[in-house]
């Protein structure tokens, strides 16, 4: 780790207590985006949860999209807000992050009708 005074298991430690606070996991292991927090667009959950990581790796946009699958200016539009997450999308997103399609399925959901 490139940051002195923070090691594995704090970080780690740290990471879990962000996921624990965008998002319940169910008995059932299903990911509940909850509702009466901000409505966050799905770009910025990957953001807290992941694109620091990435960064440490030394993985830059360029990588991340190829990652993803996704053109640059793409990968950028979706960091920027302006694309949502499809399904093809969301089950990029599981294979690089882990974390289930249907949390980003259900982000993306309730970010839009936030907007209506």
């Amino acid at each position: 780790m490139d940051n002195p005074g923070v090691d594995v298991t704090t970080s780690r430690t740290r990471s879990r207590q962000k996921l624990k606070y965008i998002a319940d996991i169910e008995d059932d292991d299903i990911v509940n985006v909850p509702d009466g927090k901000e409505m966050l667009h799905p770009a910025r959950y990957f953001e807290a949860l992941y694109l620091h990581k990435f960064r440490a790796q030394g993985l830059g946009n360029t990588d991340l999209g190829k990652m993803l699958d996704l053109p640059i200016e793409q990968y950028d539009d979706f960091l920027k807000g302006k694309i949502g997450v499809t399904v093809s999308l969301a089950e990029r997103l599981e294979v690089v992050s882990g974390m289930p399609r249907e949390f980003w399925l259900r982000a993306q959901r309730k970010f839009d009708n936030s907007r209506k």
